[in-house]
């Protein structure tokens, strides 16, 4: 277990090398963190957005003074929560579009097109295993959306949610780091 650990962690490493996916999982996890910092307040700020009350300096200033709510209006657990998911999703979406990235190289020099090369990239793992990152990113949407419509804060269901990510970066990491068409 430990070795494939630290092969995922060089996996991870290696992917995170290449400016692109570094920045996709900053991106990612920086909307992902406005998400959770907005979705409490949703109807309040999509009302002075589309407002014509409202200039757009003043637009702007009330999102960024909707910042604040994350001092204010969060807990220390929900702080901390909230930042990890964000950067594990950032994380495991880039592992995602790396790994969709790679495979749709070899599926196109295979010959395929279009609805073929996304149902292939969706549908298999290697040549002859199966799906992982159908499964992993299917980890991941629910993960977060359940987590902000339960009862008690939720804070049992974002250390799931966490959790799962965590398997969902573990198991896109682990396959990338494979041949692929494995031996069997």
């Amino acid at each position: 277990m430990w070795r494939n650990a630290r092969g995922v962690i060089k996996t991870i490493r290696e992917v995170l090398r290449h400016p692109a996916y570094a920045i996709a999982a900053i991106l990612i996890a920086a909307i992902v963190f406005w998400i959770y910092i907005w979705s409490p307040n949703f109807s309040f700020f999509n009302k002075i957005i589309f407002s014509s009350g409202y200039t757009d300096i003043e637009k702007i200033s009330i999102i960024e003074a909707s910042f604040g709510y994350f001092q204010t209006g969060f807990s220390t657990t929900a702080k901390i929560l909230t930042i990890l998911n964000a950067l594990l999703i950032g994380i495991s979406l880039a592992l995602a579009a790396y790994y969709i990235k790679r495979r749709a190289s070899v599926l196109s020099s295979a010959g395929l097109s279009g609805l073929g090369m996304i149902a292939g990239l969706l549908g298999v793992g290697c040549s002859s295993c199966g799906s992982v990152l159908l499964s992993s990113l299917m980890g991941l949407s629910g993960a977060t959306e359940l987590t902000h419509r339960l009862p008690f804060g939720g804070y049992t269901f974002d250390v799931a949610g966490t959790v799962l990510v965590l398997a969902s970066i573990y198991f896109t990491a682990h396959i990338i780091s494979k041949p692929i068409v494995c031996k069997t």
